[in-house]
């Protein structure tokens, strides 16, 4: 800076720093220069002057201070800018010595005892006393993480389980228990709120940092910037903390039992395999304890094909994660949704003796007065239907709830629940509100979700066939080959998805006996010409395959399709009729459309007696573009499951091919995909109405039904003898028989 002219009169209160160096320099030279008076201006603690100009008895008395505290006049920093900003770095990284524990013995009591430890260091978690079954579970989860074991606990909705779980990680961490926690849940996303819960009580929980500061400390020192994670120090020391999504890796503060335990959430259909975690050192850990929480979601549940494959990843995946080297132990904490899904089979001890299970319901003894007072009286005051202006739903709640409060006694007379403390504001008792959710909410989902014993969701007079029931029935009959006494051989193309293409193609034999020959899946591959030739060449491939070959009858002969039934319900005109009178084939080819049950199904006034049938017809269309084959969807779906339902050996049977269920898996589960329920026409007439259930697909039973209108096209029945309007006996030829004797 250039210095002022001297001529000028100086100003004390408003001096340069090369002015005041020029002034200090000519008493004592080479005492001090105007860069380190600028310096002195710009980091002393309070004002020297006014900018950049500096008052001089403000500074001679800053200056004073200075000497007086034994502070050099002049400060030259001797290292690099870099290994200046290095340190500075490094200082703002250390957090410093970890403090001992506030309460000893208060961390002391807990380390053996999970219970005290989550009501004394989670009480915002858990406010309530807990029950005997909360107790139970609790002591489930301490034995397998202190003594070993496995075990899988259902328990109803609103139980708390997850928070359970959550408590139990952080207890088994934080006194090194275990080494590495694994916590699967049902999906990623699950898992990975179980690792945000236990972060924020990490982070945010006084009571644990007070009493586990070699935890709580570092982790409170990111400030949630995972990036701070390699960097911090304590003590000049590497706490080697990790603070990811799905991974928690406690600091390594030397002597603590929790250095350098690992916590790691995943999603139970993610890459469980391998799991392992190495440690900056190079050593590397695998997982010695899971937890489990609920570890299928409420669609997995209604599909038979995803409870095994989640059935198969816990025995497999899951119990292998301990690799050979150590075992592992662990909890599941679920809710039996369905009948059959995961959590059914893994609680099922002859299925799973490897695991110690426990069904825990909401009620576990009903009321005497369960069915009058409750579901008639109280029921029928809580669903009163008010006025608005008159209270709405708050009043009939009041009223039922005035009701209960004048027959608490005869009401409560006999029922048992296992937790007395839960219940909503405005319920006098856990009993109340036990009935007040199987009111509200419906005996269906209260035995699902609280009770854990699921409801079939479609009963009727027979249980509903599971996919194990189709699975019993093999013939051992090579593939292609037809039984002894087959008759006929039918087809049907389900057209049905705008991806695949679906096929079965079967036998039938005297009264309606039949078996599968041969299925197929292919894909309706899009390409420049646009969907509908995508459509027409997958047709053609897939008829090709069905109609130009010959299947061998055991004892002799062999059959070819005598008809092959076309879903023409997506494109019919488009594609399906036309392929259907074009192709090489076209003389067994027909188009076929279903109709629901609750329409009457009633065939054209000019169609011939011997193209019409029980729930069938085969007409021309109002276009008069297709001989169409139209029949009842509901009516044949019932048909065609009796047929399933009949044992090995009986009239009428259905059965598969082959010697190994397996094979047949998916279209087992396909043939059981719907479920009939009763519903009324119009007219008063009542019949089964099938509906899929929820994330299954039905491609296969489709095909099924179908198959089994074509075989009744074709002239096979139940009956061994077609009576005459006369009354007399006439000999049974199936369609394909008088095509060959003409």
């Amino acid at each position: 800076m250039a210095d002022r002219p001297t001529s000028r009169a100086l100003n004390a209160e408003r001096l340069f720093p090369g002015q005041l160096a020029r002034l200090v320099n000519a008493a004592a030279p080479n005492t001090i220069t105007a860069r380190q008076i600028a310096y002195h201006l710009f980091t002393a603690k309070f004002p020297l002057g006014r900018g950049r100009r500096i008052h001089l008895l403000l500074y001679l008395a800053w200056l004073r201070r200075l000497l007086a505290d034994g502070k050099p006049l002049k400060h030259k920093d001797l290292r690099s800018q870099a290994d200046i900003k290095r340190a500075l770095s490094a200082q703002g990284r250390d957090i410093g010595p970890i403090p001992p524990p506030a309460d000893p013995e208060r961390r002391a009591a807990c380390r053996l005892d999970l219970a005290r430890f989550l009501v004394t260091y989670l009480p915002g978690t858990f406010p309530l006393p807990f029950s005997a079954d909360h107790l139970h579970v609790i002591g489930k989860i301490q034995t397998a993480a202190l003594a070993g074991g496995l075990f899988a606990e259902a328990v109803f909705r609103g139980f708390g389980k997850t928070s359970i779980l959550e408590g139990a990680a952080i207890w088994a961490a934080v006194y090194g228990h275990r080494r590495f926690v694994a916590i699967i849940a049902a999906d990623h996303t699950a898992g990975t709120d179980i690792i945000d819960a236990i972060k924020a009580e990490l982070e945010d929980n006084d009571l644990l940092a007070a009493d586990f500061p070699e935890v709580c400390l570092p982790a409170r020192a990111l400030e949630g910037i995972a990036h701070r994670c390699p960097g911090q120090t304590s003590g000049g020391k590497p706490t080697k903390i990790e603070w990811r999504a799905n991974v928690l890796v406690l600091p390594a503060i030397p002597g603590a039992a929790s250095a350098g335990v690992v916590l790691k959430s995943y999603g139970l259909t993610g890459r469980l395999r391998g799991m392992n975690h190495k440690h900056p050192d190079g050593t590397a850990v695998r997982p010695d304890f899971v937890l489990l929480d609920d570890p299928q979601t409420d669609q997995s549940a209604k599909s038979p094909s995803q409870c095994a494959t989640r059935e198969e990843l816990v025995t497999g995946a899951v119990l292998g994660l301990g690799g050979h080297t150590q075992k592992l132990f662990g909890v599941i904490a679920c809710t039996i949704i369905r009948r059959g899904d995961m959590a059914d089979r893994l609680l099922n001890h002859e299925a799973h003796p490897e695991w110690q299970g426990d069904i825990l319901p909401m009620v576990r003894k009903w009321a005497d007065r369960h069915e009058d007072l409750w579901l008639k009286e109280y029921a029928e005051f809580r669903r009163r239907d008010i006025a608005d202006a008159e209270g709405g739903r708050d009043a009939a709640v009041r009223l039922a709830t005035a009701f209960y409060a004048a027959n608490r006694a005869a009401m409560d007379a006999g029922c048992e629940v296992s937790w007395q403390h839960c219940k909503e504001p405005g319920e006098l008792s856990a009993i109340q509100h036990a009935y007040n959710l199987f009111i509200d909410r419906g005996e269906k989902v209260f035995m699902a979700e609280y009770q854990n014993a699921p409801l079939d969701e479609f009963q009727g007079v027979e249980p509903a066939l599971e996919p194990r029931d189709i699975l019993a029935k093999l013939n051992n009959l090579p593939r292609y080959t037809a039984e002894h006494g087959a008759s006929a051989v039918a087809a049907f193309v389900d057209c049905g998805s705008t991806s695949h293409v679906h096929w079965l193609t079967c036998w039938f034999g005297d009264g309606f006996t039949g078996g599968a020959l041969d299925r197929g899946v292919l894909p309706v591959t899009r390409g420049k010409w646009g969907v509908e030739a995508a459509l027409r060449a997958t047709l053609t491939q897939a008829v090709g395959a069905i109609c130009g070959r010959a299947y061998p009858v055991v004892g002799g002969g062999e059959l070819r399709v005598a008809l092959c039934a076309v879903d023409s319900g997506w494109m019919a005109r488009d594609v399906v009729y036309p392929f259907c009178r074009q192709s090489p084939f076209a003389s067994v080819l027909v188009p076929t459309k279903g109709q629901g049950g609750e329409l009457e199904l009633r065939a054209p006034r000019l169609c011939a007696r011997r193209d019409q049938g029980d729930g069938w017809y085969h007409a021309l269309t109002l276009q008069r573009d297709a001989r169409l084959l139209m029949y009842n969807t509901d009516r044949w779906k019932t048909f065609a499951e009796q047929r399933l339902r009949t044992p090995m050996g009986g009239r009428g049977c259905f059965s598969l091919w082959g010697d190994k269920a397996e094979e047949h898996r998916a279209l087992a589960e396909q043939f059981t995909s719907e479920r009939p329920e009763s519903k009324t026409k119009k007219t008063g007439d009542v019949f089964a109405k099938w509906t899929c259930l929820p994330g299954r697909e039905n491609h296969g039973w489709d095909c099924l039904v179908g198959c089994h209108v074509a075989a009744a096209r074709l002239g096979v029945t139940l009956d061994s003898e077609n009576l005459t309007a006369r009354g007399g006996a006439k000999e049974k030829r199936t369609w394909s028989e008088r095509r060959v004797r003409r």
